[in-house]
């Protein structure tokens, strides 16, 4: 990966062009717009199964905020992966979280499981590097997930409150994306149980291609004949009128403006 001296001397949105192939195009035609297929053209991978293999053996990780694990959509027990916090420190509460238990991940991934290293972007430097000047870029804070899956693993529907840039590292993958029925949806607007609209975009990404996705766009997804390992960015692209609901709710509890 260049240096960020480097990519100030390319120009500005050095780290979107590497990531979508576009720089001013995409915020004009796609951005909070539609989906769109691309290309990344990084000098090497971002992410690898090693990186993730160094993760997961070089410290404690808790579920379900540091790794979660899900099947056809649905998440699994965490009681078949981890096991209890010891919480006999009166300070620490009851916990609900549990340490990862790293022998049980193989077992799951041959039983169809998909791992999901959530929050990379505040452990993995080079994962933390890269979202701090993607989101220089988006002039938007930018997160990262890692989804790790076996052959023929299923992705059920849905759709997030959030864009996301997916990044196909290992094997493959195909997407189905639907027409959101509410667009740029929030929790008030649009949940779960609504119905997609009309299929927009289907493709198949292999290491190196990826996707945009605007919040409230549905999509479902099916590992291919390998294990496949792709990161997940979001970034938390806020409306006007979101913008303007946050800005009052600050306002009205601010102390003076609370007295009558």
């Amino acid at each position: 990966m260049k240096s960020i001296s480097r990519e100030r001397e390319q120009g500005s949105n050095y780290v979107l062009k590497s990531l979508v192939g576009l720089g001013e195009e995409f915020f004009h035609n796609y951005y909070d717009e539609k989906p769109i297929s691309f290309v990344s053209v990084f000098e090497k991978p971002l992410l690898s199964t090693d990186d993730l293999d160094d993760f997961i053996s070089s410290r404690v990780l808790r579920s379900p905020t540091d790794l979660r694990v899900c099947r056809n959509g649905s998440a699994i027990d965490l009681n078949s992966y981890s096991n209890p916090v010891n919480t006999s420190n009166a300070s620490m509460g009851h916990s609900q979280e549990r340490i990862l238990a790293p022998e049980s991940l193989d077992g799951l991934l041959n039983k169809g499981c998909t791992l999901v290293f959530q929050g990379l972007h505040h452990h993995l430097s080079q994962m933390m590097d890269f979202c701090n000047r993607l989101s220089l870029d988006l002039k938007s804070q930018v997160g990262a997930n890692a989804y790790l899956s076996p052959p023929h693993a299923i992705g059920g529907n849905h759709f997030d409150y959030h864009d996301v840039f997916i990044l196909q590292l290992e094997g493959e993958k195909s997407w189905t994306i639907c027409r959101p029925q509410v667009l740029s949806p929030n929790e008030k607007t649009a949940t779960q149980a609504d119905t997609p609209g009309e299929v927009v975009l289907e493709c198949t990404l292999n290491a190196g291609s990826g996707l945009y996705l605007p919040k409230g766009y549905w999509h479902c997804c099916e590992t291919g004949d390998s294990t496949s390992l792709h990161l997940t960015l979001s970034t938390a692209n806020y409306t006007s009128s979101e913008w303007l609901s946050a800005a009052i709710n600050q306002f009205i509890n601010e102390d003076p403006y609370r007295i009558s």
